[in-house]
């Protein structure tokens, strides 16, 4: 019997070890997040701080946080003005058409870029 309260007696203290390094542990994780949340806010105060400094010059395209490259439509101002003088009197498939007659292979666009392009300009009304 004296064998079983031994043994008992060193599970508790292994408990209460791990339960002191659990304390510890959680202490030091707490610290280590103040730390973090604190060096944070001070880089995000000092906007000369170099890993938040950025020379690239802001375009619209990523002004906008549009991924991928920005619609033909969008990068074509006649090709655009020949869109909208046909998108009150034809089809997205007429128009297509009238693109693939008018501009080179280069600068046509399909109706499902014509018809995302005409949603995108209602939405910014």
């Amino acid at each position: 019997m004296s064998d079983f309260l031994a043994h008992a007696d060193r599970l508790r203290q292994h408990l209460r070890d791990a339960s002191e390094l659990n304390r510890a542990a959680g202490a030091k994780l707490r610290a280590a997040e103040t730390a973090l949340e604190d060096l944070v806010q001070e880089a995000m105060n000092d906007p000369s701080h170099s890993a938040l400094r950025c020379d690239v010059p802001v375009t619209d395209h990523r002004r906008h946080h549009r991924m991928g490259r920005p619609a033909k439509l969008d990068q074509d101002p006649e090709l655009q003005a020949f869109v909208r003088a046909r998108l009150d009197r034809l089809t997205f498939h007429q128009i297509e058409a009238e693109v693939a007659q008018a501009f080179p292979e280069d600068r046509r666009v399909r109706k499902s870029a014509i018809h995302a392009w005409w949603k995108r300009q209602s939405r910014r009304k």
